[in-house]
């Protein structure tokens, strides 16, 4: 098994999502994960994720938004998210 780049798989929040994941995507897609530490398909689904990633060979980056952490909830609202993981 290969380790990820650690490039590939970064944190954003609210105040950095826009600088870290839109610049990001000039070059590769994007993929957003909003989570949160007590939902329990949103752990069964990070390994996944993070497979997905290695997969794609740095052809894929993933952002991955705590949405319990400061004003980061703003984000989910901001995309209309209703329920978790997304």
């Amino acid at each position: 098994m290969r380790v990820v780049d650690e490039s590939l798989i970064f944190d954003v929040d609210l105040e950095d999502y826009d600088e870290k994941v839109l610049q990001a995507s000039d070059s590769v897609p994007v993929l957003v994960d909003l989570w949160a530490e007590w939902c329990s398909p949103c752990l069964v689904v990070a390994p996944i994720l993070k497979q997905l990633v290695e997969e794609f060979d740095g052809e894929l980056k993933l952002a991955k938004v705590e949405v319990d952490e400061g004003e980061n909830m703003k984000l989910a609202g901001r995309y209309q998210v209703r329920g978790f993981p997304t």
